[in-house]
């Protein structure tokens, strides 16, 4: 059997479908891998003022549930060095700070996120691009009965 290379896998989620896939990923190729698991969440600043941007009250349910859901979904399964991380901020300035400090191998990121688009959105676009570890974009699409 090959080791896979991954010792630190981040799934950076906003609650979308395509980081619920995303942290389904993830999952996986942690619980494959023996690696750790990150989970992570930034909310965004509001305009200018510092201020969380709550404006979508389904993230602010998910917050409340999903991030949480996710975290007892990978302690169940097994997952060894767990860490859930809520953070503030400009989302892909943050994920791409938090893999440098916590030496991430393999960042997993859902590719459009609420904005539902049809092609990779801004925020995976950019740490696509800009990112110093692996990146798995995962899209939406027929969920598979094997994952997560």
């Amino acid at each position: 059997m090959v080791e896979l290379p991954c010792r630190h896998i981040l799934v950076a989620s906003d609650g979308s479908a395509d980081s619920e896939r995303a942290f389904a990923y993830g999952l996986a190729l942690a619980l494959l891998g023996h690696g750790r698991l990150t989970l992570l969440h930034v909310m965004p600043l509001g305009a200018g003022d510092g201020s969380p941007a709550l404006g979508r009250d389904e993230q602010v349910r998910w917050l409340d549930g999903g991030l949480g859901e996710m975290e007892r979904r990978a302690a169940a399964a097994g997952v060894k060095g767990l860490r859930v991380l809520r953070e503030t901020g400009l989302e892909y300035s943050r994920i791409l700070e938090r893999c440098e400090v916590e030496e991430v191998d393999l960042l997993v990121i859902g590719s459009a996120g609420w904005g539902g688009a049809e092609s990779l959105g801004e925020v995976a676009d950019r740490v696509v691009r800009l990112a110093g570890c692996s990146v798995l974009v995962v899209r939406q699409g027929p969920a598979s009965k094997e994952i997560g």
